[in-house]
This record gives C-alpha cells, sequence and structure tokens, in this order.
C-alpha cells in the first residue's frame, strides 16, 4: 500500500487496534464454531489447509488448478478452470505449501454445497504481479449478469474497485475504494454479504471502505453458492486461503465495524 494508506496512531490507537486484533481472532474462531461449516481451500499438498498424508492431495504441487481439490469440505466438487495455465505453485505462498496462480487471460471458479441465505463471509488473499487486473463475483451459478451478487476487482493500475449495483444486472462503474497494491504483496480481502439487506462491505486488510452509499448487488441472485475469479491482465493473479463464513458472529462484524470506525478518523486526522 503506498504512503498514502500507511497510518501512524497515537499509543492510545496502537492499543485500540492490537485490542481489536485479539477481538478478530477470537471473533474467527466463535464464527467459525457458530457457522456449522467452513469452506477452504488453501491449494496445499502435504502442508497447510486442508493438507493430508496422501501426496498429491488435495492439490498437486505443480498440477493444474482446474479439477483440484477432491475431497475438501463443504464443496460441491473441484475447482472449474478454462486455462491449464492456471496452476498450483509453490511460490510465492501466503500458508502451507501452494498456492494458485491465475494466469492472463481465465476464470476459475468453485460451488459450494450449502446456499448462502443471509449473512456470509468471503475471505481470500490475493497477491499480483505487473500489470495484473483481477474482476472477483460472489454470485449464484451459473452465473451471469443477473445472478451476481458482491464484485470487487483489482486493475493494472494498481487500485482497489467495487461495484455498487442496483439488482438491474446493468454495468455500473467501478469504484475506487482508497485502497491500492503494490506487485509481490499479499492482500488479504474480505466481503461480508447481507442476502435479507442485499448489500455488501468490503475490506481490505482488515480496514473497511466507506462508500459514499451501502454498495448493492449487481443482479438479483437467490442466494449465494459460488466464488469466480477472472483474471483479465497482463501479468498474473495468486490465489490463496480462500475461507467461506455463512453467519458471521455478531463479534466480527463489530470488530470490522469498529476498525472501519477507527481507521476513518485516522484519515481525518
Amino acid at each position: 500500500m503506498n504512503a498514502a494508506h500507511v497510518y501512524r496512531p497515537s499509543n492510545a490507537a496502537t492499543i485500540s487496534v492490537m485490542t481489536l486484533a485479539m477481538m478478530l481472532s477470537l471473533a474467527s474462531a466463535t464464527s467459525i464454531v457458530e457457522a456449522g461449516f467452513v469452506a477452504q481451500a488453501g491449494f496445499n499438498d502435504a502442508s497447510g489447509i486442508n493438507s493430508n498424508a496422501t501426496p498429491n492431495s488435495p492439490y498437486t504441487l505443480g498440477g493444474p488448478v482446474g479439477g483440484a481439490g477432491v475431497g475438501e469440505p463443504v464443496w460441491s466438487g473441484p475447482w472449474q478452470s478454462d486455462s491449464v495455465a492456471n496452476v498450483v505453485v509453490t511460490s510465492p505462498v501466503f500458508e502451507g505449501d501452494g498456492a494458485a496462480r491465475l494466469n492472463p487471460t481465465s476464470g476459475t471458479g468453485r460451488e459450494l454445497i450449502q446456499h448462502l441465505n443471509g449473512k456470509f463471509q468471503v475471505e481470500q488473499y490475493v497477491q499480483f504481479a505487473a500489470g495484473a487486473r483481477l474482476v472477483t463475483y460472489t454470485e449464484q451459478a451459473p452465473g451471469g449478469n443477473a445472478l451476481q451478487g458482491p464484485i470487487w476487482q483489482a486493475f493494472a493500475d494498481g487500485k482497489f474497485y467495487v461495484i455498487d449495483g442496483v439488482e438491474d444486472a446493468g454495468s455500473p462503474p467501478s469504484q475506487f475504494t482508497g485502497f491500492t497494491w503494490q506487485p509481490g504483496v499479499w492482500y488479504k480481502v474480505d466481503i461480508l454479504g447481507d442476502m435479507t439487506t442485499r448489500t455488501w462491505d468490503f475490506f481490505l486488510n482488515d480496514i473497511k471502505y466507506i462508500p459514499p452509499n451501502p454498495l448493492g448487488f449487481r443482479g438479483s441472485p437467490a442466494y449465494i453458492d459460488r466464488v469466480f475469479y477472472q483474471s483479465e491482465g497482463s501479468g498474473s493473479v495468486f490465489l490463496d486461503a480462500v475461507t467461506i463464513v455463512p453467519e458471521p458472529s455478531s463479534l466480527v462484524l463489530a470488530a470490522f465495524g469498529f476498525i472501519g470506525l477507527v481507521v476513518w478518523g485516522w484519515r481525518r486526522k
């Protein structure tokens, strides 16, 4: 993140953020228990999320992303990819021994066995090569404009964007979040969606984007059951530690929201 997004809080503010970090850690564990299920993909073989003692399971290091991930709980099937060039790499990785490299121009997605009908959280870690461009869809399978919910983007200009739709399957302009990216750096991206209010929130590294108005869906999905990553630029996108949690706990939501307010206050200063 560039200098415009480096915050230097007072000692009191630092203590507050440390406390919030502890809250988030505890809240994340709580939400997983309350959710009843958690879908995760770490693109790992022998170490990390969903790794096991069986060689090349659930992922083959150096192998294709498409068709991989068999046996990971809660997913309805393996990853689907329209390019054999999308492979599991051993560098760079955020956790474990593997990550997914999504080459331009290609799409990669995966479906859940359970429909997300209420509140939900999608978390992923992303890294970009120079020239990369990523559009990420959270949607109802099989996708398409009319079934798309939250959409966030990382463009080749080094900026993160979101789409604020009105459920008309139209093409609203991209909305700059104020967050930026640099090649070779891992970024944590979270979205918190609500199928009841038909709105969603965007967070980068646990900092909430404060939009002019609540963010809406592009289409009108009846539920959410798929994530889809579209790599569109001239550089590769790296993806790791994808986690989907239904009905995140109120403590998670409160902590995220409070972090956003604290950072907003620092920005004003």
